[in-house]
């Protein structure tokens, strides 16, 4: 093969992150990134070209919550990777997959303008930080970084010298095996029936319950579930800010939980005697750090349930299993019970209540933000 026919390294790369799957790429192009972008192009990868590189990792944010998929953004070396230490923390805490394809300064150069140590600013974030510098290794180490990205549930950036990228490829024509075929396809967790005993007995002695529900129970679709839960126990419907729809046309939500909870709904989470917090990550803006059931006991149903969260102590009970299998078990233990809490007026009240009754005088000529 004639070195006109061979491929480069960057065609492979691209190649690779096709195999895994990528179909939507969010990028700022520089020198360190844009050969293996525009062979990424090529190959059939919709990529969707933002102003700041801080705003391709944010919508690889959004992508990868929506679509349960690893969200995947490119940007430049040096000071395009720094541009990165706002948006990559958000993503570390909200456990989002992502693979950023960040370039390298060139190996071959002794100085190099824009070339820094990224590897440390980058772990700082809680990412990790894959230097990739052996040409034969490349396709194995994407593989990688899109393995320890799904399994892991945080961001992974790829720094690889752009000199290298533009070599002959000289390894093997095979890619490696891609990480979805290699991911282990684990069932959802059931409940232990011991821990769904004693939970049942909690629900049985509360007699104002609010299920409260996130992400978690959205991934897991746990809302019929959490539904069925809330009209046994005579309770109350809540979700986190992202997890705000669940329970849209429910009578009984309150809606959302938090820094945007209605007026109508911190009056009844103030009376609540038992919180259900179902896959939820107990963040301390999700319950005003307890302040907004204060007399309130506290079920955690998750797959990793939670006493400590963020410097406060957030659940004394818990169910461990997945959130749908944990809500039904937990449902079908409970007693048939008169409804003591839940009425047609309460549902009335919830209907027809504004969320904030303050009265906000706007000056002449000003806009609204509320309109």
């Amino acid at each position: 093969m004639t070195n006109e026919a061979k491929p480069r390294v960057y065609d492979v790369l691209a190649k690779a992150f096709i195999q895994e799957g990528v179909s939507t790429c969010f990028t700022l192009m520089g020198d360190a990134n844009m050969n293996w972008a525009a062979r990424l192009r090529q190959q059939g990868c919709r990529m969707i070209f933002v102003r700041h590189e801080h705003c391709a990792v944010a919508a690889a944010m959004a992508y990868a919550r929506k679509t349960s998929e690893v969200g995947v953004a490119t940007v430049t070396c040096g000071p395009g990777v720094t541009q990165l230490i706002t948006a990559l923390p958000a993503a570390v805490r909200a456990h989002l997959p992502l693979v950023v394809f960040g370039g390298e300064a060139p190996l071959r150069s002794s100085w190099y303008n824009q070339g820094i140590d990224q590897a440390p600013i980058i772990k700082a974030t809680g990412a990790d930080y894959h230097p990739l510098h052996l040409p034969e290794r490349m396709p194995i180490g994407i593989r990688d970084a899109f393995l320890q990205a799904r399994r892991e549930r945080r961001p992974v950036v790829l720094g690889i010298p752009f000199d290298l990228q533009d070599r002959l490829w000289d390894g093997p024509e095979k890619l490696p095996t891609s990480s979805r075929e290699l991911l282990p396809r684990s069932s959802p967790i059931p409940p232990h029936p011991d821990d769904v005993a004693k939970a049942a007995k909690l629900v049985a002695e509360a007699e104002r319950v609010v299920v409260f529900a996130g992400l978690g129970a959205v991934a897991a679709k746990a809302g019929p579930a959490c539904r069925a839960l809330a009209a046994k126990t005579g309770g109350l419907l809540t979700t986190t800010l992202p997890a705000r729809g669940l329970f849209h046309d429910d009578l009984y939500c309150i809606g959302i939980t938090g820094s945007f909870s209605t007026e109508v709904g911190l009056e009844y989470l103030a009376q609540a005697d038992l919180v259900i917090a179902v896959g939820h990550s107990l963040s301390y803006f999700a319950g005003g750090g307890g302040q907004l059931f204060r007399k309130a006991k506290m079920l955690h149903i998750d797959i990793d349930p939670r006493a400590i969260r963020q410097g406060q102590e957030v659940a004394r009970h818990h169910l461990r299993a997945d959130a749908r299998l944990g809500v039904e078990a937990l449902t079908a233990a409970l007693p048939a019970r008169s409804t003591i809490w839940r009425t047609e007026a309460m549902a009335a009240r919830i209907r027809d209540s504004k969320p904030d009754s303050h009265v906000f005088e706007i000056e002449p000529g000003l806009l609204d933000p509320r309109d």
